[in-house]
């Protein structure tokens, strides 16, 4: 849909049709939307930090936000995590008589008195009081260090606590005058989607809450003690006394003789421990947001912090305090169920994520990623709620990773934030988590010069174009793997910000089971980085839905080991079309690709190497000279001593890839598929293989692009001159001046400051 066309209107959870005037939450123009009173809303602001919190609050409402985080603060008896809502076991209450300045009210109160018209969101955290922690300590999670504070995922108590407290704070909050006004609630549960066990201690609770409901999963998926002996392949083994596993069990299996994708017959019952942990993640989730809907009287947006997809391979010690984990480090979104959550983004209780932006990457020059699955959602017409937390000169935070260092940076930085967001249907938000991030003059002058963009961005509607490269994420992926972090490390999160935002094209993140919906968007290119596990199902899937049309695939070192019951080649062998060999080795992995040498690579000048020292296998290996299965070597291998083969390897099924030249018809089973033996695959390569797949280049290798079919914009730490190609003819606008540039055009040239982020519209000529 091009500006100016109608806008259609479809709310979700509700009935088809009904109009954003009497709901909050709906899609409009294909961008998920918010609203009060058919008002659309677009800036946000969260003010966590409570010391002078209020005078922040009424600083934001002065620079023109809209809507207001209320949170619902601990400190019940003194304990930061009990709330007024839930104070004890079986005890629960409100804020009423709450004199410590910090009560919803008095938030409410205050920002109302400064901005009449102000409309808010509630949130808070779950995490069980502290009385009722200490009555019921078998229900706490449990490491082999010793009992934490947090409950157990496989707490039904703790589940109906807080499905207790939310109704509580929703009632109260529907009981003020200012309840009216409230659009959403925002229940973040006890962490942010991976438990502070699986952080700091082990893969493993070993609560007996978590033992009872381990054995209940296993009855109800096998039913009988020989069904689960011979899937765990332990003759012994009882569903009346199967325990969870250890951390030091799992070490002593590793070290046993597991390669990195482990034999399946090996791996059983940690699997179905971790599978037991998603469907108890799910439950708790669904619960508390279910709360919610039965005590509101009337539509409200229900969201949650969890389901961080983008983040696998999260070397979160080492991220945030430098621990020196290493790429052994345990997998903490598998550890916390967080897999396979496709039906989670399905459930109807669930209308958006709310999660930080990725703090691994955040330095002016890097591209702007939520830590949520946020394209995921935007397919299913949900929403997301990114966290605009940037640090700057302006607190004691200056030090850290990204904090903006000049006016220049803060303002390329905060444009290509929203820039991002608004190219992909998400939503920002701005918000405090320190002492005054936006306490300085310049950086609130900067939040005002881009409120009128903000509004206009986030009220724009929303077409995709397929003139991108779509990463598909395998989230159930790490049940093939020996549980550690660092191939996904590799493969996924580095990826995603070394290499695959500075292609100078725009990209996205999707699941690999979001290609069963029928709406799935297509694009010139997909890059498979985890697809370790092929069967039938999944390669037909893959055959009918994207090996068509011309299309680019590239698939990872991994790609089909395994079917789910075995370790073979087989099955990726069927997907690239050429045999592979599996060597049960584990190497480090580099490749010299041939730049220049292939048109599949002739947007690289010259040999380049790419690749990384972390050790894996057992090692998928193309065949020794692939020209003879009909493929071209496009790279070769530097692994190990006896392996001399190919490292990159194209093969064209049918007519192969779109070409860089417009008129080249392709169709059913027309497509190239790219085997690489390393990850990750750099910005150039990954450029290269787009465009040879007919993607228009939009800007050069190096640039953030943030585009769709209605808007582009170009992040980048490099001045200089930019050609800006489109893939189509439209009348450019410079969003932020209002400035047309080009009243009908294909391509445009601009000049960057460094660091600088420009924002163009894309409209139809006259």
């Amino acid at each position: 849909m091009r500006s100016g066309e109608a806008h259609d209107v479809r709310c979700l959870g509700r009935e088809e049709g009904s109009a954003m005037k009497e709901n909050v939450f709906g899609i409009v123009a294909g961008r998920p939307s918010l609203a009060l009173a058919g008002r659309r809303l677009t800036v946000f602001y969260s003010e966590t930090f409570p010391a002078d919190l209020h005078r922040r609050n009424l600083q934001m409402a002065d620079a023109g936000a809209e809507v207001f985080m209320l949170i619902v603060r601990g400190g019940w008896e003194n304990d930061y995590h009990t709330t007024w809502f839930w104070r004890d076991d079986g005890v629960f209450g409100d804020e009423t008589g709450r004199s410590d300045g910090l009560a919803i009210e008095d938030q409410a109160r205050a920002v109302l008195e400064k901005k009449p018209d102000a409309v808010f969101m509630v949130r808070w955290a779950s995490e069980v009081p502290l009385g009722w922690a200490g009555k019921h300590p078998d229900e706490l999670q449990t490491g082999e260090k010793g009992r934490r504070r947090e409950s157990s995922y496989a707490s039904r108590l703790a589940a109906e606590g807080r499905a207790e407290m939310a109704r509580r704070i929703v009632r109260f909050v529907e009981s003020r005058p200012w309840g009216s006004r409230v659009i959403g609630y925002m229940a973040f549960g006890q962490d942010e989607g991976t438990t502070n066990l699986a952080i700091q201690d082990s893969l493993f609770d070993l609560s007996p809450a978590m033992q009872r409901e381990f054995r209940r999963f296993l009855s109800e998926i096998y039913g009988t003690d020989e069904a689960l002996r011979e899937a765990w392949g332990d003759n012994s083994v009882r569903i009346a006394t199967a325990r969870v596993p250890t951390e030091s069990e799992w070490n002593r299996a590793r070290e046993s003789g597991w390669l990195h994708w482990p034999d399946p017959s090996l791996t059983g019952r940690y699997r179905d421990y971790f599978l037991a942990v998603r469907r108890m993640l799910f439950f708790q989730r669904r619960t508390e947001l279910r709360a919610i809907r039965e005590a509101a009287s009337r539509p409200v947006l229900t969201a949650t912090d969890a389901l961080k997809q983008p983040m696998l391979g999260w070397l979160i010690e080492d991220a945030f305090e430098a621990k020196a984990r290493g790429m052994e480090y345990r997998n903490i979104l598998l550890a916390s169920g967080s897999i396979g959550v496709g039906p989670l983004l399905d459930a109807p209780e669930l209308d958006a994520l709310i999660t930080p932006a990725d703090y691994t990457a955040r330095s002016v020059g890097f591209g702007w990623e939520s830590e949520g699955i946020a394209d995921s959602l935007r397919l299913r017409g949900k929403m997301i709620l990114i966290e605009d937390d940037a640090r700057s000169w302006a607190t004691d935070e200056r030090g850290t990773q990204g904090a903006w260092r000049s006016v220049a940076e803060c303002r390329a930085g905060l444009l290509r934030n929203l820039a991002v967001a608004a190219s992909r249907g998400h939503l920002p938000y701005w918000m405090n988590v320190g002492q005054g991030y936006f306490d300085d003059p310049e950086v609130l002058r900067i939040v005002k010069e881009q409120i009128p963009l903000r509004k206009l961005l986030l009220t724009r509607p929303w077409e995709e174009t397929e003139h991108a490269i779509a990463m598909i994420i395998d989230d159930e992926s790490p049940l093939d793997e020996d549980f550690t972090s660092g191939f996904q490390n590799l493969a996924v999160l580095r990826q995603r910000n070394d290499h695959l935002a500075l292609t100078g094209l725009p990209y996205r993140v999707y699941l690999f089971s979001d290609l069963e919906r029928h709406d799935f968007p297509l694009y010139r290119m997909f890059l498979f980085p985890n697809l370790f596990r092929l069967t039938e199902e999944r390669l037909a899937l893959i055959k009918r839905r994207l090996m068509r049309d011309g299309r680019m695939l590239v698939f990872g070192p991994g790609t089909g080991v395994s079917d789910g019951k075995r370790l073979g080649p087989e099955k990726a062998a069927e997907l690239m079309g050429f045999p592979l060999e599996l060597v049960a080795k584990a190497a480090a992995r580099r490749v010299l690709a041939y730049g220049g040498a292939h048109p599949a690579l002739a947007g690289v000048r010259g040999p380049f190497v790419y690749g990384d020292s972390h050790a894996y296998g057992p090692i998928l290996q193309p065949p020794e000279f692939p020209r003879k299965f009909g493929a071209v070597e496009l790279g070769r291998a530097s692994v190990w001593w006896h392996c001399n083969r190919p490292g990159l390897v194209l093969k064209d099924h049918g007519r192969g890839a779109s070409g860089p030249f417009p008129g080249s018809e392709r169709g059913e089973g027309d497509c190239a598929v790219v085997f690489s033996m390393a990850v990750p695959l750099p910005a150039c390569l990954l450029r290269s293989l787009a465009l040879h797949a007919g993607c228009v280049p939009w800007s050069d290798e190096g640039d953030v692009v943030a585009a769709n079919a209605n808007m582009i914009a170009v992040h980048s730490a490099r001045p200089g001159k930019r050609l800006l190609r489109l893939p189509r003819r439209a009348r450019i606008t410079d969003a932020l001046t209002g400035g047309v540039l080009n009243e009908c055009c294909d391509s445009f040239e601009i000049e960057l400051c460094s660091p600088d982020t420009r924002v163009f519209l894309m409209d139809d000529p006259a």
